[in-house]
């Protein structure tokens, strides 16, 4: 059986609410989005893809040596962000803190899972979590960014999860495998 996966740092209701906050502030700036559903945020570390169910054992083995080294520390979302793909803006809520922790974790995974001869990333890696794809907004990015006041959410992060994603009648769902504490 093939599975789709991916490794995140997984959020809490409250923090997954305070999330929603901003997105449906940032909403108010647009005219279309396909915009995350509030239960689906997080932060990719390492998107894997298509796997066999016999091959999650390997990424579990990853995910456990990256976490026997890495300890508990804590970001802090408060900045919006995008990414301009095809015309298209994705907005984002980007991090003023702990992002040189997690390029650290992201590295490590990426080593680990080449030992089982998953391929490693060739873009940049930019840790953030995604309010909307394909947004069309009413006003230049700019004046969004200035006219949005976010309050910083701090999160503690200790630990990493491994999510599956599927698909039902077309809505996204991450559902969490494992979660792994960091040491």
């Amino acid at each position: 059986m093939i599975v789709r996966v991916f490794i995140a740092i997984d959020f809490n209701k409250e923090t997954k609410d305070s999330i929603a906050h901003i997105g449906n502030t940032i909403r108010k700036y647009t005219s279309y989005g396909n915009f995350t559903r509030k239960e689906n945020f997080h932060i990719t570390l390492k998107f894997i893809g298509e796997v066999g169910r016999d091959n999650i054992h390997n990424i579990e083995s990853a995910i456990k040596n990256t976490t026997k080294h890495t300890s508990p520390f804590t970001i802090v979302l408060e900045d919006i962000g995008r990414f301009v793909r095809k015309r298209k803006n994705l907005i984002w809520l980007g991090l003023s803190d702990g992002e040189e922790e997690l390029t650290h974790i992201h590295d490590m995974l990426d080593r680990e899972l080449q030992i089982y001869r998953f391929s490693r990333d060739t873009r940049h890696f930019k840790p953030h979590v995604t309010i909307g794809r394909e947004v069309d907004l009413l006003v230049p990015f700019e004046e969004l960014q200035k006219d949005i006041d976010i309050e910083p959410i701090t999160i503690n992060v200790d630990s990493l999860t491994l999510m599956e994603s599927t698909r039902d009648r077309g809505r996204l769902i991450y559902t969490p495998i494992c979660r792994y504490p960091l040491s």
